[in-house]
């Protein structure tokens, strides 16, 4: 009979415990974000993620760019490599883009993570295949001075050209030089074609 009255006893209390469910703190998941492109130089247009969890404590979310060739900012915000969101002010809304600087090339995978918020596992987003396409350089204007009759066929003097694509305080090294006239002959007006050998300046 007294263990009737102890199971009866117990068993309230056992449902009670077993009703509670504990919930720990979690980022939301980020979708792949959108694939972005630019010509070296140039920012992307970008895109934009939500960040968001469950449970979050009261410590700062960080968005940390794990790539460098993105960065990162909130609204009107300056862009950057990482940044701090106060748990209250989550859900927030972060913009992704490529950099003006970002090396020419392909770029995919995790580029940025999310951490803080009392989350135990930092959460990575990926991005789409973007690209970062080649800027092209000109040069105009490059001369080729007459010269006096020598019995060689060697074009005269080159004088180079304006030289116009190069990004920010970028220096190139550029070197050009002149095919061989079809004649050493004076009186004449010969054709030459000039290349260039280029190198980081």
């Amino acid at each position: 009979m007294k263990s009737k009255i102890l199971l009866k006893i117990l068993m309230p209390f056992f449902f009670l415990l077993t009703a509670f469910t504990v919930v720990g703190q979690s980022f939301t998941a980020v979708p792949t974000l959108a694939a972005q492109s630019e010509t070296y130089g140039t920012a992307s247009l970008g895109t934009s993620f939500s960040v968001n969890g469950t449970s979050l404590t009261t410590a700062d979310v960080v968005v940390t760019v794990t790539n460098s060739a993105f960065e990162i900012r909130i609204g009107a915000g300056s862009w950057g490599a990482s940044l701090n969101i106060p748990s209250g002010d989550i859900p927030a809304t972060v913009d992704v883009r490529l950099k003006a600087t970002a090396n020419a090339g392909n770029y995919s995978g995790i580029i940025l993570n999310l951490s803080g918020g009392g989350v135990a596992t930092p959460l990575d987003v990926d991005i789409d295949l973007s690209t970062v396409a080649k800027k092209a350089i000109t040069i105009s204007g490059t001369s080729i001075a007459s010269k006096t009759y020598d019995a060689t066929t060697a074009a005269g003097n080159i004088t180079l050209g304006t030289v116009a694509g190069l990004v920010g305080s970028e220096t190139l090294a550029i070197t050009p030089s002149a095919t061989a006239y079809s004649s050493a002959n004076v009186g004449a007006a010969y054709t030459s074609t000039v290349s260039y050998v280029i190198a980081d300046g």
